[in-house]
């Protein structure tokens, strides 16, 4: 396992650089289970299904998730600095795009999204699941 020059104790679980390719991999996933619903904005389209399989048994946002993924990846390549503002900065941008979604998810399939959002985490993957998908 790799260290950063200079810095010989640091300890990586994961290397750097293959947490990109794994965040993309999560998004195009999600975007596959989500097909012709996938949208850049909050909407509901005719026949709308709820999607809570593939990627969406792990996290109810996990294009999202990617994304973060993705900035923390490139954060860790290119050293912390810059990139912890725009991590703070997606996080952020994407934290309210997630609240407007859950509200019209809501609106669109009441008590099931409901019980969907109690069992399933919003951002951050549930360890245990994955773990018991494994």
């Amino acid at each position: 396992m790799r260290t950063h020059a200079g810095d010989r104790r640091a300890f990586h679980i994961v290397e750097p650089l293959e947490i990109c390719p794994v965040a993309m991999t999560w998004r195009d996933l999600a975007r596959i289970a989500l097909g012709a619903m996938w949208s850049s904005g909050a909407l509901a389209r005719e026949g709308h299904v709820l999607r809570t399989t593939g990627p969406y048994r792990f996290t109810r946002h996990p294009i999202y998730t990617a994304i973060i993924g993705m900035v923390s990846g490139t954060a860790l390549c290119e050293g912390i600095g810059r990139w912890a503002l725009i991590f703070g900065l997606v996080t952020a941008m994407l934290a309210v795009k997630a609240r407007a979604e859950e509200r019209l998810l809501l609106q669109e399939f009441g008590a099931a999204y409901g019980r969907y959002r109690q069992k399933v985490p919003g951002l951050i993957p549930s360890i245990r699941r994955l773990w018991k998908s494994a």
